[in-house]
């Protein structure tokens, strides 16, 4: 990604202010089948969508969708199309117009709804019994006086009534099939709650934007459901490749720029890295997944350390070393037993022996070839 490590501390505030955001408002509670059905769109439709980056933006502006309804921004804060893309990253970019244009990919999936002037929700609040969310549009709340439509929306922010937006489906109902009102804005299940100050953070970092932003939601969601069963979220950037159908190298940037920055961490979970080894022998670093905003690098990078790495070659052979050395200290234990009976000294060390070559001959064995790298004519012993 690209070295550059300014964080527009400015375009920061300027954004939270405009929407006059509070800290209750952090919570935005995104469903987790984005994930299924976003990659799922751009392999049905890659010769329209062109980039999986295309498929980031489409993400970030969606969960920003969902952000301005579930706060009722729209009270005092209606963005343009291009004002949308400009706080995205992408103020001339028209690639993202295929998902979010009116019976674009998102409507026809079922994803949004395009929603026009009257119908945007200008007021909530918490219902006493069920304690969930209640929405009053503009229509609803100036039904008898419309002339305040005019008044609060259409003079102040310059609205017309072709202005349109769009209501995020998923927050209301759990799935795209019925209305179900389990969604993520109710009683949902399926959902990951991403802060919105990580989203105007990744926003205005040069080094993050809406395509770090995309996979480290995806990360949280992965995180916060091994967290919730008390384990480790072990993953390395080829199964988050392809989950997402991202190219492996770009997501082995993105994740190194969010540990730089301290959105996550990576722990090793190996001394070095065995070139030519299996994937299936590798694994996977330990994630973290950071999310208060006053833990994360602005400036100075927390620079990911690469791992060491050897030749098969070299493994092969300090693996014979280690082997040498357990004979060594087992042959030393053997010699100093009292009592053994009915088994010579010789026996004892052969049947390590075997054991040992057995483990050498497996941990050096090509499964794809169906057979040994080594030779047992080269074992020490």
């Amino acid at each position: 990604m690209t070295e550059n490590t300014q964080f527009n501390s400015s375009n920061y505030d300027q954004l939270l202010e405009q929407l006059k955001h509070a800290e209750q408002e952090s919570p935005v509670c995104v469903s987790n089948e984005y994930f299924e059905m976003l990659p799922t769109i751009y392999k049905t439709h890659e010769k329209e969508i062109k980039t999986w980056k295309t498929v980031s933006t489409a993400y970030s502006y969606i969960y920003f969708m969902t952000y301005l309804y579930r706060w009722c921004k729209y009270s005092h804060y209606a963005p343009s199309i291009k004002d949308v893309k400009r706080i995205l990253g992408s103020a001339s970019n028209k690639t993202v117009d295929i998902f979010i244009k009116k019976n674009g990919l998102f409507d026809q999936y079922n994803l949004t709804e395009t929603i026009g002037l009257f119908e945007l929700p200008v007021v909530f609040e918490t219902d006493e019994d069920t304690d969930l969310p209640l929405f009053t549009n503009v229509l609803e709340l100036h039904a008898d006086l419309k002339e305040h439509v005019h008044m609060y929306y259409r003079e102040p922010m310059g609205l017309t009534n072709r202005y349109t937006s769009k209501k995020p489906v998923l927050a209301f109902h759990s799935n795209t099939l019925e209305e179900d009102n389990q969604g993520t804005f109710y009683k949902g299940t399926n959902f990951t709650n991403i802060p919105f100050e990580v989203f105007a953070f990744c926003m205005n970092h040069a080094c993050l934007g809406d395509k770090a932003f995309y996979v480290y939601s995806f990360l949280k969601s992965q995180y916060d459901y091994f967290e919730d069963k008390n384990e480790e979220y072990l993953v390395g950037h080829r199964t988050v490749a392809s989950k997402l159908n991202i190219p492996r190298s770009s997501v082995y940037d993105i994740m190194r720029s969010l540990h730089d920055y301290g959105l996550i961490r990576m722990e090793r979970n190996q001394d070095y890295f065995v070139l030519g080894n299996d994937i299936a022998d590798r694994i996977a670093p330990t994630i973290t997944v950071i999310s208060e905003i006053q833990e994360f690098s602005k400036e100075t990078k927390k620079k990911y350390d690469l791992m060491p790495t050897k030749s098969k070659e070299e493994y092969i052979l300090e693996k014979k070393l280690e082997a040498v050395e357990e004979l060594n200290e087992y042959s030393q234990l053997v010699i100093e037993a009292k009592g053994i009976e009915n088994t010579t000294l010789d026996e004892i060390q052969q049947m390590k022996m075997n054991e040992v070559a057995g483990t050498l001959v497996k941990s050096a064995t090509d499964l794809r070839k169906k057979r040994a790298e080594i030779n047992l004519g080269e074992l020490p012993f």
